[in-house]
Formats: structure tokens, sequence, C-alpha cells
């Protein structure tokens, strides 16, 4: 009775101990948190901290086996931590510690930078040592090496702005360096700085902030203009930079001159008075410091094109363009900073499925000449107007005839052009402020456009307008998250085929298949899951027929007491007009497809695009159909949560090794 007695009061200790934890920080495996939080990687530590923006209350995330973390960042949809270390790897887990993998072994050290393109589902990242940046697919499948010297030298923090395709880092060149995200047009942002470091982007003002001559933070616009000294703590060396609407998060380090230990934090500053404060401190070695909102506002939902992202974000979509391109009117529109004639533009736009840019009217002319301006605003840029005989026959490159519209009468001509003067086969460009005509075999900087609908992947959903996708389960749930809003269009609950056996129920279409109606279902493959689910069985997860039909037919949210959320139809009695659509759960998901071999699981979406609470899922057990609140933890989860928490704190106590001094300090040492 006494050991019972003993045991009781250890567990009321770590039920007393999550409850704390969880009431100070909130269930750390919910993606409806709906207050942002920092993460932040302390290397010294052997640990990735999540820590409330408000308060400065932490936790360590419980991640077993963390090694040195540098680097990191964050998906809100997927919930993923995506961080580097020490020793080259990159992995990723759940803030809940599921899901950990190593996904990228680099093969060198110091990978310093680290940043997810949450339009393109790709994860990019710099390593020191090698003198590269490279990107991948987010499950770090496709790696491939974008930049390398003699073009970069030892890079360190790098940072994306997918609104524009632009990618930006800092190096040992003592500069801040941008490019396209494929690599290509490089070009120095700012030159001539003392230990440029850490650097990220405020994508509600435009500005870069980064830190130079050790305990400096300095911010510019996004051409290194305007420069401003935002921060200066003499002795304390910037690690880490974010920024939201109001306030500049960063992480430092300095040694204590009483004991000789290492010190570190986390700061807040206002923008508006600069007003500095401590959110928290007493930390080990703070290095990477992300935000879960750190993503572009209006991008952070993925959108495919002839590659399949793994992963997405908010409920907003991106404009449907690749990485580097800029969406404008229904098209995507990238300027090369590439010297080519007529003819081999066109090929380098064609190599990507485009054409030379077309622009038929003064909006989107306007919008080409701000886009040239970005690049180089003094130099002729090829678009797709050419005149083959030189007689006055200008045709666009759809193969349209070039007519003056009513409103715009000389189109974006300069006075006097055009002018061909017997000059042969001619073409034009923009040049300063209007069109002009050239010999086409003269190399110009040239004007990509592709506007053909996009390809959707598993799990996902086409935009009306074909040039965006979004997850396939946020059709029908109330907000419009297409620009058309097409997805809240034609919200309808058809009766399942009675030869499938399935009870009847109501489904709406499409389905994460991209199959839109019955006929097309039973036209297809997929019905054959359902038919040999049953011989299969000793191979299959028990439930794997009814999660099959779930994806097949996703199930309409109908009360069966009352159609509450269905509104009358025209379409008979026997269908409803309904608000949102029930797709299987996360971990249904999960815990269905393991069990399921490659073959199978192929044939679904990978379980990451599924909804998950608070987000409206269904699973099969009456209990666990949701909305659920966040914050609705179970007496197992409180204890779940607790001993992962004491397991991470006696490894972190354990493996603490030592501290060190500077940043510089640190890449030469081992712990």
């Amino acid at each position: 009775m006494a050991g019972l007695h003993s045991w009781c009061k250890v567990f009321i200790l770590v039920v007393f101990f999550a409850c704390l934890t969880t009431a100070e920080q909130g269930d750390l495996g919910s993606r409806g948190n709906s207050e942002p939080f920092l993460l932040v990687a302390d290397v010294g530590g052997y640990t990735i901290l999540q820590i409330n923006i408000t308060s400065g209350s932490k936790v360590a995330l419980p991640l077993a086996g963390v090694g040195q973390p540098t680097a990191l960042d964050y998906d809100p949809l997927t919930d993923y931590v995506y961080w580097s270390e020490w020793s080259g790897n990159i992995k990723r887990a759940r803030r809940d510690g599921s899901g950990m993998e190593t996904i990228i072994v680099t093969g060198g050290s110091n990978v310093y930078g680290l940043a997810l393109d949450h339009a393109g589902g790709n994860i990019y990242w710099s390593v020191y040592s090698a003198n590269t940046i490279s990107v991948a697919e987010k499950n770090g499948s496709s790696a491939r090496t974008l930049l390398t010297s003699p073009d970069i030298r030892e890079p360190e923090d790098l940072v994306l702005d997918p609104r524009s395709g632009f990618l930006y880092w800092v190096d040992s060149n003592a500069r801040i360096v941008r490019a396209a995200m494929d690599g290509s047009d490089k070009i120095d942002i700012i030159g001539g700085l003392t230990d440029p470091s850490a650097i990220t982007i405020d994508y509600y003002e435009d500005r870069l902030y980064y830190r130079i001559q050790g305990y400096r933070i300095y911010s510019s616009d996004l051409l290194g203009n305007d420069i401003r000294q935002v921060l200066y703590e003499w002795g304390k060396w910037v690690t880490g930079i974010t920024v939201d609407e109001d306030f500049v998060y960063w992480s430092s380090i300095w040694q204590d001159s009483s004991s000789s230990s290492l010190q570190g934090k986390i700061g807040k500053l206002s923008k508006s008075d600069l007003t500095k404060t401590v959110l928290v401190d007493g930390l080990v070695y703070p290095w990477g410091i992300c935000l879960s909102t750190a993503a572009p506002p209006g991008v952070t939902t993925v959108t495919p094109t002839t590659t399949s992202p793994t992963t997405a974000g908010s409920s907003t979509p991106f404009t449907g363009c690749p990485s580097g391109y800029s969406a404008h009117g229904g098209s995507c529109f990238k300027a090369y900073n590439q010297g080519k004639t007529y003819n081999q533009a066109r090929q380098v736009c064609a190599a990507n499925r485009g054409l030379l840019a077309m622009p038929k009217d003064k909006d989107a002319d306007d919008f080409l000449r701000d886009l040239k301006d970005t690049v180089d605003s003094s130099s002729p840029f090829w678009f797709g107007l050419s005149d083959p005989s030189g007689e006055g026959g200008w045709m666009w490159e759809d193969g349209t005839p070039y007519v003056s519209a009513v409103d715009w009468p000389n189109g974006g001509w300069q006075p006097g052009e055009p002018n061909n003067g017997g000059e042969g086969d001619v073409c034009a460009n923009h040049y300063r402020s209007g069109w002009n005509d050239a010999p086409c075999s003269t190399p110009h900087n040239f004007i990509c456009q592709l506007n053909d609908a996009i390809d959707c992947p598993l799990g996902y959903l086409q935009c009306g307008h074909g040039n965006a996708c979004i997850l396939a389960w946020k059709r029908c749930d109330g907000r419009a998250d297409c620009t058309d809003g097409s997805d809240e269009d034609g919200c309808v609950c058809l009766p399942t085929p009675v030869d499938l056996n399935l009870g009847g129920r109501l489904a709406m279409l499409p389905n994460q298949l991209g199959q839109t109606t019955f006929e097309d279902i039973q036209n297809s493959s997929v019905v054959e899951m359902l038919d040999s689910s049953t011989s299969n069985a000793e191979n299959r997860h028990p439930e794997f027929r009814e999660f099959a039909s779930t994806v097949i037919f996703p199930q309409c949210a109908v009360s069966e007491e009352n159609n509450t959320s269905c509104t009358s139809s025209p379409h008979g009695d026997n269908t409803a007009s309904c608000m949102t659509q029930l797709l299987p759960c996360r971990s249904w998901c999960e815990e269905v497809l393991h069990k399921a071999d490659d073959q199978t699981k192929n044939r679904f979406p990978t379980c990451d695009l599924f909804p998950s609470p608070p987000h409206a899922c269904w699973n099969p057990e009456p209990d666990k159909k949701y909305n659920q609140s966040k914050d609705a933890l179970t007496l197992l989860d409180i204890v779940t949560q607790s001993l992962k928490f004491y397991h991470f704190l006696y490894d972190h106590f354990a493996e603490q090794k030592g501290t060190f001094i500077s940043r510089h300090t640190f890449r030469n040492a081992s712990f």
C-alpha cells in the first residue's frame, strides 16, 4: 500500500507539472495555436525551445536525440519544425516529437542558413564550409546545388522572398547578395560590411534586417537603400533575427565577466519606438530563431507546378507561379538578366513551357516595366513582339497580330518608334520608359511569361482560374481560399452509388484524387481498392476500406438529427447543399497507411496533406469526430507530455558539455 501511495504522489507531481507546462505554453502538438510563438535553436543546450512572444514563457520541444541545432524554420500547416545540426544533417519533426526523420545529409558542416519556401514546397540551406547554397523538396528529395564558389564564399544565413521569387544571403565577401530562387541573376545588394551574419525580411514593410559588426542590427529596403541602425548592444553577439508586424526579435550571446560562463537571451524590440526588452534570459547558446507566422502573407499555400511539393501553409493561396516568377493578371512573369538574342530568349522561355512576355494592355506593360527595373533599369529587355519581315507586320509571340487599342493608341512605343529603317527582321524590347525596336540578333535581357493552367498533384484542388492549387480539404470550409472563390462554389452533397455498399451516405466531390463525378470514380481503378480490401485483409489495416472510401467519397458534415449545416437545395429531395466536407483526419491516415505497402500508399496523398484538429476531419471512432478544442488534453496526453519532457531534461543535462564565447569560436569548436 505504501508503494502505491508513493507511486500516486509521483503521478500527481507529474500531472501537476504537466498541467503547469500546458497552462503556460499550450499543447505543443496543436496546429491551432491562435497566438504566434518563437522557436529557438539552443546549440549549447541541445534543444529547440518554444517561446510565448508575450509572456516569454518557454518549453523545450520533446524531440529525442537533437544534436546541436543551428538554423531552423517552421511549417505552420503540417506543424513540422525543420532544423540543421552541427553535424551537417537536416532533420524535421512535429512539435509533439512525432515524425522525426533526417531528410538531408549535406556531407559538410556549418549549415548556418535554412529557410522553407512555403509557396514552392521546397527547403533551402547554406553550407558555410562547402561554399554552397542548395534546395530540395521538403521531404529531402530532388536535392540540387544552386550556387557554389566562386559565386559565393562561406555563406551564412539566408532568407527567401517568394512574393518576388528572390533569395537573399550574407557571406564572407562582406556583402548581402540577392538572386532568383533558381540561383540565377545574382546581384550584390549591399557591400563593404563588417562580419555580416543573421538576415531576415520584414514582409510587412519590405525591409531587410541583418547583423553586422557582431553586436549591431541594421535594416534597409529590399534594394539595399535607406540603411538604418536599429540595435546596438556592446559585447553581445547577435546570432539570429526574426520580425513580425510590430517587433524585432533577436537571439544573442555574451561571456559573463564575473563567472566567465556563456550567457544567452532572446530580446524584443519595438519597431515604432525602438524600446527593447528581454523576453527570455538564462539560455545556453541560442542561435537560429524563427516565428510561427514568419512566412510572407499570401504565399503560404503551396502551388505546385511541374513538381509535387510535400506541404502547404495558410488559407490564402499563392499566385500559382514557380519560384523566381511574379504574378500579374493570371500569368507569371520573370525578368532575366542574361544577354540573349531574341530567338535564344525564346528558347529559354520555351524550356519552362512559356513564351516571351506579351504586354497587350497598359496595365500589363506598367507591371513589366517595374519588373525589369528591379533587375536592371537601364538595359533593354526583349518581350514577345516581333516583325519578321521588317515591313510593319508586328505579331505577338502567341501568333496574334498586334493591334493598337482604342484606349492605348500607340501601345507602349516611344515617340518615333518603331523606326525599322530597313534593318530587316526586328523585334521589340522594353528600354527605359517605353518600347523600342532593334535587330533580333542583338543580345538583350528578356522577360518570360507563363500562363498555362498548372497541374495539381494528389491532395490539392485546382482553383477555377487554373493558376493556383489549394489543399483539397479546404474546399467548402466556409472561407474562400482561391482568389476567385471557386473552392466555395458547388458545395453539394450527393448519395453515394448503392452498388458500393457505403450505406447510402452523402459525399461531396471533387475528392483529393482530383475526381469530380461519380462516373469518373466508377470508371477509374480506385474503386478496386474498395473491392479488393476484403480479400487482402490480412495485409491491410482493418479500417482500410472505410479510410479509402472516405478519401474517394469525402463525407459531408450533415447532422443526423437535423440539417443545421445544410440548406435547401435546387437539386432535388436526395441532395443537400452543405458547407463542410470531412476528409480523414491526419492521425487516422498515418495509422491506416502505416500498414499499407508502397504501391497502395502511392495511390493516396501523403498523410501530411490531410487535415487535423482544429480543422474538421473524420475519424471512425465517434469520440474523435472533430472540431476538437486545441486545449482539450486527456489525462493520458498530459502524462505522456510530462514523461517526454522529463526524458528531454535528463538528456539535456546529461549531454551538455561546454559553452562558447562567440560564433567564430564555435565554428572550430567541438562539444
